[in-house]
């Protein structure tokens, strides 16, 4: 048996003899740990809409929408991400990470409008807006402070990898792909202080003053969750050289959303002193694309970039009134999005 072995390795060409399907795995390993800081930077852009009766106007017109956009910008932070992954067969594997942070500097802003295509709008005090395209009638800013918090669990099948070589040289290339699927849950805690009123329009009676809104504290948590499905490509140009890529879809992501608006509507238009419900479809993209370096023995550094991004399919909000009374709008737009250069520290065994 032996000298069968020998004589066949002396037989076949180098390079025949480096092709195995059952030779190790590019960087073989059974356990990965990493540490990752994700420099990121969020924003979430939301707007509601309702049908004005058309009794409202004179003359009474139909079509004439009334509601308000919700811009959430400059949600920064470093985000750690620690993740672990095992490989407990060479085409299969699965990884859990969870991370964590606080942002301090984020802004609001805060439209309230009105839109009625090819419409006259004859207001109190005589004023004609002609065919409003989401007008602002009034708009404020306040500050945004809270946390962000994100897990996730996938699974990964190996479906394409280059016959498995020793490098011979740095010019021999190595390909893996992988189906993955798994599930993942996202979360915004928001509080909504140091409001200020920038654009109060005089087309209703007893508009919003300008200057500071007293006394605003508000809360709002905003939570996406669901499946998705996608690839991970890795790329080996040399022992310590490799370039990776992930790519994952979801067509069903839920978003909910729930918050109080702590002033009294004397005081802050049709926001004031309600509850706040959002209940939306939509749909979820994640990306990353990064480069790995093998700088020692098990221990590898990345820096790469990584997206996320969420767009509604369908939703609506539900706000409850202090008085018992319910109201119900369309969610005609949703987009939410946290995407920024990363660097990490990882082990493998």
């Amino acid at each position: 048996m032996c000298l069968a072995c020998c004589l066949a390795a002396a037989l076949l060409p180098p390079r025949a003899r480096s092709y195995s399907l059952n030779t190790g795995l590019d960087d073989p390993y059974i356990f990965k740990a990493e540490v990752r800081d994700w420099f990121t930077s969020g924003s979430i852009r939301y707007r509601i809409a309702s049908l004005t009766p058309a009794s409202w106007w004179l003359p009474h017109q139909d079509k004439i929408y009334m509601g308000s956009t919700m811009d959430y910008r400059n949600l920064d932070s470093t985000l750690p991400v620690f993740s672990a992954e095992v490989r407990p067969l060479k085409w299969a594997a699965a990884d859990f990470e969870v991370g964590d942070s606080r942002f301090s500097k984020g802004k609001a802003y805060i439209h309230n409008w009105m839109d009625g295509e090819k419409r006259a709008l004859l207001f109190y005090n005589s004023t004609v807006w002609f065919s409003p395209d989401h007008r602002d009638y009034a708009e404020s800013s306040a500050r945004l402070t809270g946390t962000t918090r994100l897990y996730s669990a996938n699974a990964y099948f190996r479906v394409y990898r280059t016959s498995v070589r020793a490098l011979h040289d740095e010019y021999d290339v190595q390909h893996s792909l992988e189906l993955s699927a798994g599930y993942s849950w996202y979360e915004d805690r928001l509080r909504i202080t140091q409001g200020a009123t920038i654009l109060s329009v005089d087309i209703f009676p007893n508009p919003p003053p300008l200057g500071a809104i007293a006394g605003l504290d508000s809360r709002f948590n905003m939570t996406w969750q669901g499946w998705r499905v996608g690839l991970r490509e890795r790329t080996r140009i040399s022992k310590e050289w490799a370039f990776n890529a992930k790519f994952a879809f979801g067509p069903t992501m839920c978003y909910r959303g729930e918050g109080f608006w702590n002033l009294s509507s004397s005081s802050y238009g049709n926001l004031g002193s309600s509850r706040i419900r959002h209940k939306v479809t939509g749909q979820v993209l994640e990306l990353s694309a990064s480069a790995e370096w093998k700088f020692w023995q098990r221990f590898h550094l990345t820096a790469g970039y990584m997206g996320w991004y969420y767009r509604l399919t369908s939703g609506e909000q539900n706000t409850y009134y202090a008085n018992g009374t319910r109201t119900t709008e369309q969610i005609t737009e949703f987009d939410a999005s946290r995407k920024g250069f990363f660097s990490s520290l990882s082990f493998k065994f």
